[in-house]
């Protein structure tokens, strides 16, 4: 069942368009919604909302109105009543991305934008420092984001938030396998991790964390934001009029 779904959301929708999608969340998310400042993070935070409840309905069957969230006390969200069906959201820049399995798990999407690497050296553990300033000044800059996306799905797979320190744990790269370790004994360290990346988008570093060994989807699924409105409005009926 594991699945990622990325979508560009720097495509133009119109406002008939926006404000059908809007009715089909609940009213309590649309007035966070409203809320944001920028047209981008509200769009982002619309989209992200209507793609887990296109899942939700193929996958659990629930109608539009029957969905419900609710967070951990770390402030995770997770589809109320169901035990079977994990989700897990991140957003950057341009792209809304969702994970969903029947397993817990995190996903992360980074941009990559210019950094002060010295960072690095305040958040990340002292054998990932070492090995970001080791390797070529040209490539620096792509590795920090790869580390970055990858401590983010692992802390959202877990689900405790920055309760987890970066530097408890470590992340040792060599080519496509990746390895974590942990520098303190919790009991979410005697548990297996997997990861994966994913190359989206030239500009992003992308990273999944799963519990389950080979669980990871070899792809990623591309939907066209029109694609996505006329799947919402295919699959989601309003739940009430703006």
């Amino acid at each position: 069942m594991n699945k990622i779904i990325a979508v560009n959301v720097n495509a133009n929708i119109s406002k008939d368009q926006f404000n059908q999608l809007m009715e089909r969340i609940s009213q309590e998310k649309r007035i966070r919604i409203k809320k944001f400042y920028h047209l981008m993070d509200l769009k982002r935070s619309l989209i992200a909302d209507i793609l887990v409840r296109c899942e939700i309905r193929k996958k659990v069957g629930l109608l539009n109105q029957a969905i419900n969230f609710e967070v951990n006390s770390y402030g995770k969200p997770y589809l109320k009543g169901i035990d079977d069906f994990y989700f897990n959201i991140s957003h950057a820049g341009d792209w809304v991305v969702i994970a969903c399995d029947h397993a817990t798990l995190g996903v992360d999407i980074e941009e990559i934008k210019p950094v002060d690497l010295a960072i690095a050296k305040r958040f990340f553990s002292n054998e990932e420092y070492k090995d970001l300033i080791a390797i070529e000044k040209a490539s620096q800059l792509d590795y920090f984001y790869k580390l970055w996306a990858l401590k983010e799905s692992f802390i959202k797979a877990v689900g405790r938030g920055l309760s987890i320190p970066l530097d408890a744990f470590s992340f040792k790269l060599n080519g496509d396998d990746i390895k974590i370790s942990f520098n303190t004994v919790e009991d979410y360290t005697n548990k297996n991790y997997y990861f994966k990346m994913y190359n989206i988008d030239a500009k992003y570093q992308m990273a999944l964390c799963t519990s389950q060994r080979d669980a990871s989807p070899e792809e990623v699924n591309l939907i066209n934001l029109n694609d996505l409105y006329d799947e919402a409005i295919q699959l989601l009926s309003p739940i009430c009029k703006i």
